[in-house]
């Protein structure tokens, strides 16, 4: 590694996001605390009839129970690492960011697995999405 290289301030060099998605659990096992997502969720779909107006204002809250998966790698930046979520509506409406603070092991092959449980209520069709970022870069949308 080259010699005065601040790689704090260049994502370049890590932390990576390697996984991020939603699953209905996660069960983690108690020899090696290997992760194992139970069914990936890609879309939550509803069924229903509208009124005879047939407006949006009668589409149903929809309530579910999902686990957000994050996997990390710690690439050449150990130590504490911010990540922050934020959701984000179908109408471009960023609801408010959850934050939460981990430390990152050396070496560069380490990492965490982060697994958050959600309770979202949805009230809008559309795509949703969660912006992942570390330590104030964005990383993907999930």
């Amino acid at each position: 590694m080259a010699k005065g290289r601040d790689l704090k301030s260049n994502p370049d060099y890590g932390p990576y996001l390697s996984a991020a998605f939603l699953c209905e659990k996660v069960i983690t096992d108690k020899e090696d605390d290997a992760p194992s997502a139970i069914r990936i969720v890609d879309r939550v779909v509803c069924h229903y009839k509208p009124s005879s107006e047939g407006t949006s204002a009668d589409l149903p809250l929809i309530k579910s129970n999902l686990v957000l998966f994050l996997s990390l790698k710690t690439g050449e930046n150990p130590g504490p690492t911010s990540i922050e979520l934020t959701l984000k509506r179908p109408d471009n409406k960023k609801l408010q960011p959850f934050g939460q603070q981990i430390h990152l092991d050396s070496p560069s092959n380490r990492g965490a697995n982060i697994a958050i449980n959600l309770a979202l209520e949805f009230n809008q069709a559309g795509v949703w999405w969660f912006d992942v970022s570390i330590n104030n870069v964005w990383r993907n949308k999930v």
